[in-house]
């Protein structure tokens, strides 16, 4: 081979190896990326589903206690009183995350907490739903529908 040949040979293999080490460099920040937004998406799906959660333990002791009026008022003014807190600290804890920014790590780690609250949150409504057998400080169940029998 000819030494010309050689040095088209050098350069075209540098030329080939720097095009290749800039698109695996491309690639691998769009990975990032994409592993962001898909931590960010799982993370906001688990704070969804602990909401909707909520939601339905929300609804289900509104039922139980449909007759006690008093309950009522006074469950539905601490919901959205732990909804404030809830908001304000996340604002505390997150000040710049924003709703909806899924290639960021900000929006992944307020999905975080939001979850993390709001499965707290849960678990004081399943206490008020379904009380500990002899839990004395325990929210009192309603009485019993009694029916008339002839």
């Amino acid at each position: 081979m000819k030494p010309f040949n050689y040095l088209l040979l050098a350069v075209f293999c540098t030329i080939a190896h720097q095009s290749f080490a800039l698109a695996e460099g491309d690639h691998a920040q769009t990975m990032v990326l994409e592993t962001q937004y898909t931590m960010s998406q799982q993370r906001c799906q688990d704070y969804q589903q602990a909401d909707a959660a909520m939601n339905t333990l929300y609804q289900k002791l509104k039922k139980r206690y449909a007759k006690d009026n008093t309950f009522l008022r006074r469950f539905k003014k601490s919901q959205r009183y732990w909804l404030k807190f809830r908001d304000a600290q996340l604002r505390t804890i997150h000040p710049k995350a924003k709703k909806n920014t899924p290639t960021s790590n900000l929006g992944m780690c307020r999905c975080i907490a939001l979850a993390a609250m709001t499965k707290t949150r849960n678990k004081q409504l399943r206490q008020m739903l379904m009380p500990e057998e002899g839990d004395v400080c325990a929210l009192p169940l309603p009485a019993p529908i009694r029916f008339n029998r002839p």
